[in-house]
């Protein structure tokens, strides 16, 4: 097989990588069972249209097992803020979700493919890929995160489940969660992504200055975005956080440690990759600069002036190379870092106006 025979085949099983994920393959089920609503075409309802469906249909669900209960809390002000806030923010985090890893499987298959050595690079790509489409590794995550969305919820919530009230909101924690994290296996996909597999991908970037190269400043731009989008979703979360009052000190505290944690080990992991790959490119550079230098230093001693001044040239490239940049990090990606820190944060800004209010009853 040709080498662009086999980066096509290569590009095609990245682009599966959505299909035959559990979000791909469980919205295009909904997407077709609310493809008579309007706005879906062909028969095939829109993400932003079937996930506001799905989401409407758990909320009338969650009412009607309260009014069989009798949990009239529900249908209280305070009941309803946190069921129409905790909806609008479900259905913006799938929304956001869904368009990152669009986005940046997209690049992966365009740019990262793109600089790939070939053959050398069909081994890892293909265990990548045949690691983040495990179905049994899909369905273990999905579940394990759902359960721990559930019990933390549970417990900063202090939901009493003896009480009628407590088994319906637990029931509407589920079923919301349940949609979002179909997306949660795509997002840890590309976290491997950029955390791990891309630093051992074999690539060719441009050899005299392996940090301008236009595919992995185009990869390093997506893993930034990707970061921010990461910590927006966890911020849409903070009005629901503050209507039901769960922005405890505790909560804040476990919350604020357990996002901190990722992110930055994210920032540190993504930028390593990236630095790998430059690192390794201006080690190949250095060297082959070198032996041509040696070599051209050995065909005669002295050298004549042609020689001279070719081996001049090619230690002023060496120089150049040597001082090229070793990684990616920049105002753009640390601006990217601390305003996803500082959005993760948020909640406790949300804290502190609420204990000014209740001190001083202003603004």
């Amino acid at each position: 097989m040709s080498e662009a025979a086999l980066r096509e085949e290569l590009r095609q099983s990245v682009g599966r990588i959505y299909a035959e994920s559990l979000a791909g393959i469980v919205w295009k089920k909904v997407g077709r069972i609310f493809g008579w609503l309007p706005g879906s075409h062909a028969g095939q309802a829109p993400l932003w249209l079937a996930s506001l469906a799905v989401l409407l249909l758990a909320a009338l669900i969650c009412a009607l097992l309260a009014w069989l209960t009798v949990a009239v809390e529900v249908f209280s002000r305070f009941g309803l803020g946190i069921i129409v806030s905790s909806l609008i923010w479900m259905w913006l985090s799938i929304s956001l979700a869904d368009w990152q890893i669009r986005e940046n499987l997209d690049a992966i298959r365009k740019d990262a493919l793109e600089i790939l050595e070939l053959p050398a690079g069909q081994v890892q790509v293909q265990e990548w890929v045949r690691i983040v489409t495990s179905r049994r590794t899909q369905v273990i995550t999905a579940i394990v995160f759902v359960l721990l969305v559930c019990t933390l919820s549970s417990f900063a919530m202090r939901l009493d489940l003896a009480q009628p009230v407590g088994r319906v909101v637990l029931l509407g924690i589920l079923l919301a969660t349940g949609w979002w994290t179909f997306h949660l296996t795509g997002i840890a996909a590309l976290f491997l992504f950029y955390g791990y597999y891309f630093s051992r991908w074999p690539t060719s970037l441009f050899r005299d200055e392996p940090a301008s190269t236009v595919s992995l400043l185009i990869l390093h731009r997506r893993a930034g975005q990707l970061l921010l989008a990461a910590a927006f979703i966890i911020a849409l979360s903070i009005p629901v956080g503050w209507i039901a009052k769960m922005l405890t000190p505790d909560m804040l505290l476990v919350t604020g440690l357990s996002l901190w944690i990722p992110m930055l080990v994210f920032f540190a992991a993504a930028e390593h990759s990236f630095s790998v790959q430059i690192g390794r490119a201006k080690d190949n550079r250095l060297a082959d600069l070198q032996e041509q230098i040696v070599r051209l230093e050995r065909q005669g001693n002295p050298p004549d002036i042609g020689t001279a001044e070719h081996i001049q040239k090619l230690l002023a490239i060496h120089g150049e190379v040597r001082r090229s940049p070793n990684s990616l990090v920049n105002p753009e990606s640390l601006l990217n870092l601390f305003g996803a820190l500082g959005i993760s944060l948020a909640g406790v800004l949300v804290k502190i106006l609420d204990a000014w209010r209740t001190l001083w009853g202003v603004p």
